[in-house]
């Protein structure tokens, strides 16, 4: 069975027990979807090693792009205003008139 635990703060510290640790500590129960405590006895022995370890240096996570940056909608701001520009300001031509007129 795989489970994360995690040592509560705020709770008396946990013992040595030979080849282990007994304490306090927090779990993810799935059964209820929540988290819980509960005073188990940790056995080194069963516990699995980490090969990566969680914060690796220069592992970091990155937030994928789905809006283009701020950056990138200045430049096409400047390309959209250029192109009214080009186009001897035709562009926004309609704009302030009332339905009546289309």
């Amino acid at each position: 069975m795989h489970l994360w635990i995690t040592k509560e703060s705020g709770t008396p510290s946990s013992q040595k027990v030979p080849g282990g640790e007994q304490g306090t500590y927090s779990y993810w129960d799935p059964e209820n979807w929540e988290k819980s405590r509960k005073e188990i006895t940790v056995l080194y022995t069963d516990l699995e090693e980490k090969s990566i370890p969680v914060f690796a240096p220069g592992q970091t996570l990155q937030m994928s792009q789905t809006q283009p940056s701020i950056q990138s909608q200045q430049q096409q701001q400047q390309q959209q205003q250029q192109q009214v520009i080009a186009a001897g300001g035709r562009a926004g031509s309609f704009q302030g008139m009332g339905m009546a007129a289309m």
